[in-house]
């Protein structure tokens, strides 16, 4: 960990009282600046069993994240997989420099290496600031440029959209370029959650203005962080799919399977533009329209899986295709997820809907 020093001030001030049993002092200015805080933000205050009383920051400020190092040891840790979790974990969390090394200070393995090279490249605003035989440091370009998070998920939703119409042309035309466009497009998708998920998390710690960034009330980052989770999830569902059917040729499957299984998906498909539609402003009439859509088609896959076995009689093949049918029942369930947040915003403003199904008054009124 990188630290600074700086020579510690000691401050006497007097007790201002406030209210009939509470009092107060006033923080040092020059302390306030050092940790970037403005009225409104929170601090910790910690007593002692000395009777001390500890104050500090509830929320690192960026500036101080500037002069820290996360260091990942990677012989401390278990496999490739979890060194990959805690590097993502470091991005989306907030933090600007991250290394990876080895304890002992030996070189560190070319397989550790291609993989920070490859996990770098998914993600935007970072890149490789050292790279040396016993270190890689890892810097992401924190960026408080203003978006529009409602906008950006928008845009998550019309790319959910085009792989799953990707998927459902490899269905219909046997061309594995379909397939690899879904491949292409959720790593796309990956992109803009990672991106997301790293604003929202930092909406939420105070550390970026929720108002700069679209969002009406900072409870809304809540809903929106499950729902670009839940987007990230199907579009994974997705690829998983076109990967099951790169691996097995499609055409040695049924042609009325085929049919049956696009046809379900094209179903799920029409979903997303009404369910943008019901996500901002909130739509709860037509939210609850998709939800009820939704439950049908779950009903229907759920059939469709149980007539697989019936219809085909090889069992590798049953096997796929009950894989890939599960997998789509998982997305339809996955999206009713979608559609609750956006019923639960929706209760917040009740005087948005414009459908008279509730209201909010008083106990005097009722």
């Amino acid at each position: 960990m990188v630290t600074t020093r700086r020579r510690k001030e000691v401050y006497i001030r007097k007790l201002i009282r406030l209210g009939k049993v509470s009092s107060a002092v006033v923080l040092p200015k020059s302390w306030i600046e050092t940790q970037n805080l403005r009225p409104g933000d929170q601090v910790y205050i910690r007593e002692r069993e000395d009777g001390v009383l500890e104050i500090s920051p509830a929320i690192m400020p960026m500036e101080n994240l500037r002069r820290q190092v996360f260091i990942i040891y990677a012989d401390k840790v278990a496999d490739s997989e979890l060194l990959k979790r805690l590097i993502i974990g470091a991005y989306t969390q907030g933090l600007i420099n991250i290394r990876v090394a080895r304890s002992d200070l030996d070189f560190l393995p070319n397989n550790i290496i291609e993989l920070i090279h490859k996990l770098t490249s998914r993600f935007d605003e970072v890149y490789i600031k050292r790279e040396l035989r016993n270190l890689v440091d890892i810097e992401v370009i924190h960026s408080e440029a203003e978006i529009n998070i409602n906008e950006k998920i928008a845009e998550m939703f019309m790319h959910l959209y085009s792989e799953i119409e990707h998927l459902a042309r490899a269905l219909e035309t046997k061309e594995k370029k379909h397939l690899e466009e879904v491949l292409k497009i959720e790593e796309l998708i990956d992109r803009y959650y990672y991106k997301l998920l790293r604003r929202i998390i930092l909406i939420q710690r105070g550390r970026l203005p929720a108002e700069k960034h679209g969002l009406e009330s900072i409870l809304h980052v809540i809903g929106d962080r499950r729902i670009i989770g839940i987007i990230e999830m199907i579009s994974d569902l997705t690829a998983e799919i076109a990967n099951e059917l790169m691996e097995e040729s499609i055409e040695i499957f049924d042609e009325r399977i085929l049919n049956g299984i696009k046809a379900l998906l094209d179903a799920i498909r029409k979903t997303i533009p009404d369910t943008i539609r019901a996500f901002s402003p909130p739509d709860f009439m037509l939210a609850h329209n998709v939800l009820q859509r939704l439950g049908r088609l779950e009903m229907a896959l759920k059939n469709f899986r149980k007539n697989i076995k019936k219809i085909v009689t090889d069992v590798k093949k049953a096997g796929y295709l009950i894989s890939i049918i599960t997998k789509l029942v998982d997305a339809t369930r996955l999206f009713t997820g979608i559609c609750e947040v956006i019923i639960n915003r929706a209760i917040e403003n009740p005087e948005q809907l414009g459908a008279n199904v509730f209201e909010l008054v008083s106990a005097q009124e009722e």
